[in-house]
């Protein structure tokens, strides 16, 4: 509910974003893979990450600034095995404003809490929330 209101009354009328249908998607996708994973434990190596294509300053300006920002993040649906984690992601590009073109790539990598277990377990739990991140190498497939 709390991602629908910020979709709908927020971005859908701000002229520089629009509603963002796939934001409404992967919102969902969120809280349902959330859901799937507590009610089935087969399911625990699924996860949504994120990561970034660039991290030079003239590409990011901050989380969700402008297309361009949101053009540089790519959003992931991995599988972990171990500490190695592969995925399918999404992401968009665009030459020209508000036509944006969708990219899907196909990457491999693992994530700052898995790096950090090999030497200490206890920091990886502390540090379990930077397991968003997927840091990664990957190719675009479109």
């Amino acid at each position: 509910l709390i991602m629908t209101a910020v979709e709908f009354p927020v971005d859908a009328y701000n002229p520089d974003q629009g509603l963002g249908i796939t934001d409404l998607v992967a919102d969902y996708m969120g809280v349902g893979l959330a859901y799937w994973k507590s009610v089935d434990p087969s399911l625990a190596n699924l996860d949504l990450k994120v990561s970034m294509k660039s991290f030079s300053t003239d590409k990011s300006k901050g989380l969700g600034y402008d297309c361009d920002d949101y053009d540089n993040y790519i959003y992931w649906l991995t599988y972990r095995h171990r500490f190695a984690v592969v995925g399918i992601g999404y992401s968009t590009s665009r030459e020209v404003a508000l036509e944006p073109n969708p990219e899907l790539h196909l990457g491999i990598g693992t994530t700052i809490p898995d790096l950090v277990s090999v030497f200490s377990s206890k920091l990886a739990k502390t540090l379990k929330p930077l397991e968003l991140y997927f840091i990664n190498f990957n190719v675009r497939a479109l």
